[in-house]
């Protein structure tokens, strides 16, 4: 009998049936895992949290970065001894976090990765004296690093490998400024604040899949400017006497232009990030020999 008989359909796949539809692509994934600290003073409790924008950021009106919504974000928490348990029993070891977070990309787009390329990752560490950060340079996860003798001997590391990893213990730097010391008792001196040094967070990103696929990374046109100072400022420029660097009058921000491809096409302009003016360093007279 034929398919288009009264009565009777053409099976599923023939002859008119529907089209089965291509899966949609897995999304991107990074995963931020903060494992623990080490090197913390004696009697310290430390917690972590970052917060991470994929895009640039849009100052308000005081000149303050406008909080991204949909920024990558987590903060540790302590876990609650679930009913029953012994409390210290549930409670990690100190500066212990193993905070595992995994975050679903956006569709990769030019300004994801210029962010990704130039702006460091900042895991906010709260617990010592004064607040501290540790900054992970994220580039190796566009670009993928080539494989060390000190990698892991896991599938994950191999050249092959479908994503990118950035991990490594990272320094932990004063985040703002130290506190007043303490009032100390009558006759005796203050004892200074000092933050402590040789504090490291150990940090793991993966991303699932490569941003740019690894046959087109060698292909990528990067330009890196940096301007370190300018020389002969008109004379309003400079810091006058006794005017401190944050309540200098001028803004100062630096561009550049860059001619677009073909005939006719709009040019490419990158703006650095509005900097303040610092006063100039001045190398000291050399010691008189006696």
């Amino acid at each position: 009998k034929m398919a288009d008989d009264e009565g009777e359909e053409a099976p599923e796949g023939e002859g008119g049936g529907e089209e089965a539809q291509p899966e949609a692509p897995e999304p991107v994934t990074l995963k931020v895992r903060v494992e623990g600290a080490r090197g913390v003073p004696e009697g310290s409790e430390t917690t972590v949290s970052y917060s991470y924008s994929l895009k640039r950021p849009v100052l308000n009106e005081e000149g303050e970065p406008e909080e991204d919504e949909a920024a990558l974000a987590a903060a540790f928490e302590k876990p609650e001894a679930d009913e029953g348990e012994d409390e210290d029993a549930a409670r990690p070891a100190p500066n212990r976090f193993d905070m595992e977070t995994v975050h679903e990309l956006p569709e990769v787009t030019e300004e994801m990765l210029y962010r990704l390329l130039t702006a460091p990752l900042e895991v906010k560490v709260e617990g010592l004296v004064a607040p501290g950060k540790v900054s992970i340079p994220l580039a190796d996860l566009v670009l993928k690093k080539d494989p060390v003798p000190s990698d892991p001997d896991e599938p994950d590391f191999l050249p092959g490998a479908p994503g990118a990893i950035v991990r490594g213990w990272y320094r932990v730097e004063l985040d703002g400024e130290l506190p007043e010391p303490e009032e100390p008792p009558e006759g005796e001196e203050a004892a200074p604040v000092v933050f402590p040094e040789g504090v490291e967070v150990f940090v793991w990103l993966q991303l699932s899949t490569l941003l740019v696929p690894a046959e087109e990374l060698p292909m990528l046109n990067i330009l890196t400017f940096t301007v370190r100072s300018m020389h002969k400022v008109p004379e309003r420029f400079h810091l006058g006497e006794e005017e401190e660097e944050e309540n200098h009058l001028y803004n100062y921000a630096v561009s550049y232009s860059i001619p677009g491809p073909g005939e006719g096409a709009a040019d490419v302009v990158i703006t650095a990030e509005g900097g303040k003016m610092v006063a100039a360093y001045v190398k000291p007279p050399p010691e008189e020999e006696e």
